[in-house]
């Protein structure tokens, strides 16, 4: 059976993730919703002890506050080398996550079975096997690396990883069918903060500044009023002298005041007084029910977490001030303020935003606040992934869109399987031949004649050179407006922190940056050094706001002269994916770049890298004299920085 294979879009948030798929019509995104019509999947995971399986989303949160509760903000430890416990197993952060991206393909899955209308692709089974995974535009090197292994581990191919302010750019500017601008984009979720300042000219996206805190988000805001709920309890007799860090009973209590506090506030998000009145939702940790009953002024929470939205404003003019810097756009020249994240429902976020920032913009935006950031991601995926259809002996990947608002459509293909003999390529409407072209090296670029029908059902079929048709896939082209998506210049990713390149010599740490925070990706960079020894291989470390990441090797010939110079390219691409070639004397050589060492080699490596930094003091230099004790020996037994010290790091990283 044919199939057509369409990349996603996934927000994999802290509180609650979605998913999405634009239509090859391109009129409209498909998001999932459960038949209660609920778009979000909370990003939770529990472990059920009766069925001995995971479960994930409203299921696993219904679990709050029992023996069985739920992983809960697995997000903010992504990039930590961590297990967490998930009932009789130990997890890393990014195994938790692919339960629930598995969860949501899954879903999805479920959803294009039923058929959609004007897929593109009739009578082909809809798959999900692509996708375009958003994460905050703080997160560092190692946050996106393990968000990319969270959704490999989910069984998805990911072919792009979006920074989540310029997902939510891309929907607006899709929707609104927005013209060039300058974007600032306010993204408060359940547990992070992200702002970013970008333009867009001629639909290419450039990300000029971003900031935010990868620890301040809705949950916060939730977690800042429970104190005062648990406070003024507390004034009332009640024994909720809690330590939530060292006592598990304590943090069940806690979790409960905290979702009380939380249906505070979003009664708070459209009234000016909530009446609440919550009869023994706890008991104290002397056994006691704990009830609450009374008036709650808007006012009154804002007074309580005020300060923490000043903090996002501030992150914003911190943002305005590095895009002036660097382009000269600051908060006159902000055409469009976007508000993502379910936690702008909160009126004082508004309000101060509006004030703050919407100098030129008017009211700021506010459409799907809880799902744009998806729904841009899978406008991004589209444009990434094309379409992908195909059966068994015959794959085809379209590049191009399949609209068209002229009679004439430019379809761009590439045969990526074919029967053999494959050279032509046609598409056909029943006996009637809409283009023809001749393969080269795989590629096509036919030019289809459409109907005024809105949708033309037609075959795209790989011939012989002689015309005899070899395999046959169903497609369809639409008639119809092409919403703006982002092009092939768009630098949709920055790079968060500063990666710099460092390489010891004499015992001294000599280092550079290489790319900036803030740099547009993908980007390759280039640095010259010279060897100062014939150990045999060079040793490097790649450095991000001055921690080590990786660790990158450049295997040279053991006769080269010292004083030799090597020429490093370092690329990265938007998932920043970290490329490394190096040239000796001439020639290509091989650089091969670790991965950051498992949890429990961590200690030996970064003591491995310690001595390479701070070799011991040579005998008579130092504390060490002549008549001294003898210097101490280094934990690998090998001098600091040779092939024989880089081939044992590489043995305990294994």
């Amino acid at each position: 059976m044919a199939y057509c294979d369409r990349a996603v879009g996934i927000d994999l948030g802290t509180t609650n993730s979605e998913i999405a798929w634009l239509l090859p019509s391109e009129r409209e995104v498909v998001i999932y919703a459960d038949r209660f019509g609920r778009k979000t999947i909370p990003s939770a995971v529990a472990w059920d002890d009766k069925e001995s399986a995971f479960v994930v989303g409203h299921l696993a949160r219904s679990r709050r506050g029992t023996a069985g509760a739920p992983v809960e903000s697995i997000k903010r430890k992504m990039g930590q080398r961590v297990k967490v416990a998930l009932g009789p197993h130990e997890l890393t952060p990014e195994e938790i996550s692919s339960k629930i991206l598995a969860e949501l393909k899954a879903r999805m899955q479920e959803l294009l079975a039923a058929r959609p209308p004007k897929t593109g692709a009739p009578d082909a089974e809809l798959r999900v096997t692509r996708a375009v995974i958003t994460v905050p535009a703080y997160f560092d090197g190692p946050q996106v690396e393990a968000t990319r292994r969270a959704g490999e581990l989910a069984g998805l191919e990911v072919i792009g990883v979006l920074q989540e302010p310029t997902a939510a750019a891309i929907y607006h500017t899709w929707r609104r069918k927005l013209g060039d601008g300058n974007f600032l984009v306010y993204d408060l979720g359940g547990g992070t903060f992200d702002v970013s300042v970008l333009r867009c000219v001629g639909g290419e996206y450039q990300v000029l500044a971003i900031d935010g805190d990868n620890f301040l988000g809705g949950d916060d805001l939730d977690r800042r009023y429970a104190e005062h709920l648990r406070a003024s309890l507390a004034e009332k007799g009640y024994a909720l002298d809690l330590d939530v860090q060292a006592n598990e009973e304590h943090r069940r209590i806690f979790s409960r005041i905290v979702h009380l506090a939380q249906e505070i506030k979003e009664s708070l998000s459209t009234t000016e007084v909530a009446h609440v009145s919550k009869a023994e939702f706890v008991r104290d940790t002397a056994g006691e029910a704990v009830s609450f009953e009374g008036d709650v002024g808007r006012a009154d929470y804002e007074a309580v977490v005020g300060d923490l939205v000043e903090t996002t404003i501030s992150c914003c003019e911190r943002a305005l001030a590095r895009s002036k810097e660097i382009a000269d756009v600051g908060l006159d020249d902000i055409e469009h303020v976007v508000l993502v994240g379910g936690s702008t429902r909160v009126p004082l976020v508004v309000r101060r935003v509006t004030e703050a920032l919407c100098k030129k913009a008017g009211e700021p935006l506010r459409d799907d606040v809880d799902t744009c950031v998806a729904l841009g991601a899978a406008v991004h995926a589209a444009h990434l992934g094309g379409t992908v259809l195909g059966r068994d002996d015959v794959r085809v990947r379209v590049g191009s869109p399949l609209v068209s608002h002229t009679p004439k459509l430019k379809v761009s293909l590439t045969v990526e399987q074919a029967p053999e003999g494959a050279s032509r390529v046609g598409a056909w409407e029943g006996e009637t031949a809409l283009a023809e072209a001749a393969l080269d090296g795989g590629a096509a670029r036919l030019e289809v004649s459409l109907g005024e029908a809105e949708q033309t059902n037609a075959t795209l079929a790989i011939a012989s050179k002689v015309g005899v048709p070899l395999a046959e896939l169903p497609i369809a082209f639409f008639r119809g407006d092409l919403r703006p998506r982002p092009t092939a210049l768009s630098r949709a990713s920055v790079v968060a922190k500063d990666l710099s390149l460092e390489v010891v010599r004499g015992g001294r740490r000599e280092r550079k940056v290489l790319i900036a925070r803030g740099t547009g990706l993908p980007a390759q960079v280039t640095h010259l050094f010279f060897t100062t020894d014939q150990s045999g291989a060079v040793v490097l470390r790649v450095l991000q706001a001055r921690l080590p990441i990786k660790t990158l090797v450049v295997e040279v010939p053991k006769d080269l002269p010292v004083g030799s110079p090597v020429e490093v390219v370092l690329r990265c691409d938007e998932s920043m994916r970290l490329e490394a070639q190096a040239t000796v004397a001439g020639q290509a050589i091989d650089a091969h770049i670790e991965p950051p060492p498992p949890e429990q080699a961590a200690a030996d490596v970064e003591g491995l890298l310690e001595e390479a930094e701070d070799p011991p003091p040579r005998r008579g230099v130092g504390r060490h004299s002549r008549d001294s004790d003898p210097p101490p020996a280094t934990a690998s037994g090998c001098p600091p920085g040779s092939i024989a010290w880089w081939r044992k790091a590489r043995a305990v990283r294994q």
